[in-house]
């Protein structure tokens, strides 16, 4: 990320990992406790929680754009 800030170029991501989706739930539920454990909340983000989080820096995003264009 350091490369592109230097240009002043701003990035956002989400990157959620393991999403409570069909493919994790298909996993054996030891499987899951696994990957909980290795997670410090201890939970596998729902994907509305996703949603939200990826609503959110858009709306931001969007904010900043109008904010400077309007100058």
């Amino acid at each position: 990320m350091q490369e592109i800030a230097s240009k002043g170029i701003c990035l956002n991501a989400a990157a959620p990992g393991y999403i409570g989706a069909d493919m994790t739930q298909a996993l054996p539920d030891g499987w899951r406790e696994k990957i909980k454990k290795q997670i410090p909340l201890e939970y596998i983000v729902a994907p509305r929680d996703v949603v939200k989080i990826v609503t959110f820096l858009w709306r931001w995003w969007i904010f900043i754009l109008l904010d400077k264009l309007s100058k």
